[in-house]
């Protein structure tokens, strides 16, 4: 369970730094792609505290 939380924090996290380029690289905001991939950061975030929490 924690390794597979571990995996997609990481695969998220590399989401985040690849759209971060694609923003400066192309100097606008690419609003849909950054409101999903926040809603999947909460979304970890949720599962973490809950796994820590047991």
């Amino acid at each position: 369970m924690v390794d597979m939380l571990l995996q997609t924090r990481l695969l998220y996290e590399r989401h985040l730094v690849q759209l971060e380029d694609k923003i400066r690289n192309e100097n606008r905001y690419v609003l849909p792609e950054v409101s999903s991939l926040q809603n999947y950061l909460v979304h970890y975030q949720s599962l973490e505290y809950q796994l820590w929490s047991i």
